[in-house]
């Protein structure tokens, strides 16, 4: 059975947690934030996500590259740091073209992340039954955006 008390077991746990009701509360305000403040079109909303997956396409080899070269550790820092970037980017400048380029730098961020963060819990208790606390990541991660999804109704009202 997989140590529950391990610290990688913990901080994968949380990390998947806090990261899923980050993003499931940001894509709620991030919806008003381009249709109240930024005020696109649906035009530009659906070229907005189209370059945030085109971004999420191009980069997921040249990522994935520098997380097995490097330290999946550090991929996974990188990461969030552009994560951040991205979203601090799109809320300064509320016009479209920098919300585009905050899009790109928020997607290279989410390559970073992507397969990183599960290769580094493999590795880490590469001896225990990984399926296990995968299962266990998701139930966490699909319980706080249900949190995220409860607080965003409770203001609809």
């Amino acid at each position: 059975m997989f140590a529950k008390n391990s610290k990688a077991y913990s901080v994968y746990l949380l990390f998947r947690f806090v990261c899923s009701l980050a993003v499931s509360m940001s894509t709620v305000l991030s919806i008003v934030y381009h249709l109240e403040v930024v005020q696109l079109d649906a035009f530009q909303l659906v070229l907005v996500g189209t370059v945030l997956e085109t971004s999420c396409f191009l980069f997921e080899i040249p990522t994935g590259v520098v997380a097995d070269l490097y330290s999946r550790r550090r991929s996974v820092l990188i990461g969030m740091f552009l994560y951040g970037l991205g979203f601090l980017m799109e809320g300064a400048l509320p016009w479209f073209a920098p919300v585009l380029l905050a899009q790109v730098v928020w997607g290279c961020g989410d390559t970073f992340i992507t397969g990183a963060l599960e290769a580094w819990i493999a590795s880490e208790e590469e001896d225990k039954p990984i399926d296990k606390v995968f299962l266990r990541a998701v139930k966490w991660g699909k319980s706080a955006a249900f949190w995220a999804w409860c607080w965003a109704h409770c203001w609809e009202t």
